[in-house]
Order: C-alpha cells, then sequence, then structure tokens
C-alpha cells in the first residue's frame, strides 16, 4: 500500500472551484481521486446512471434465456433455431455496448 506522505495547497477561484466540484460531481469521485486520476492522465468520464447496473443484469439475463432456448431449439428443432441465435448476438452486443459506455 502507498503512503501519501505529500500536501498540495491549490487556491481556486468561485467559478473553477465550481466547475471542480461538477466534474467530481459527475464522476462520483472525491476530489482527492479525481485530481489523482487527472494528474495520471487517465480518461475521466461521466459516472453510469445508477439503473445502468440493472440495465446490465437485465440483458445478461435475457441473453442466457435466449442461450437456454436456443440449445432446446436445436435439440427439438421446434423453433427457428437462427432467428434465436440472431436474438441472442443482439442482446450481446447491446449489454457490450452499456458496459464499454461507462468503463473506464
Amino acid at each position: 500500500m502507498r503512503k501519501r506522505m505529500y500536501e498540495i495547497k491549490l487556491r481556486l477561484t468561485a467559478e473553477e472551484l465550481a466547475e471542480l466540484n461538477e466534474k467530481v460531481k459527475q464522476t462520483r469521485l472525491s476530489r482527492e481521486a479525481f485530481c489523482r486520476s487527472a494528474i495520471m492522465g487517465l480518461e475521466l468520464r461521466q459516472a453510469p446512471p445508477v439503473d445502468a447496473a440493472h440495465l446490465v443484469r437485465a440483458l445478461r439475463q435475457a441473453g442466457a434465456s435466449l442461450d437456454q432456448l436456443l440449445k432446446l431449439a436445436e435439440r427439438t428443432h421446434e423453433i427457428d433455431a437462427p432467428q434465436v441465435r440472431a436474438a441472442l448476438e443482439q442482446t450481446t452486443l447491446a449489454s457490450a455496448a452499456v458496459i464499454n459506455a461507462y468503463s473506464k
């Protein structure tokens, strides 16, 4: 574990402080973590909406259900397997898009 032993004092105008606070609020980081990330050159993105995790979970559950349906379709030949496979691929792509949009 790193020890942070050095402290800096920074003076800001009211506008600069407001801007910093707004950006910190959007990322849901502490001011310190935000500044360290900026110094390290990390890409700072807006934090995902609170319901993004629920959306990803729902997409994954839908994908799992489609996968089970696809396996059943391949065994019984009663369901159009290519159509189910296409729906599964779309669900997987949508889930990946949501994750990529909000991951660092």
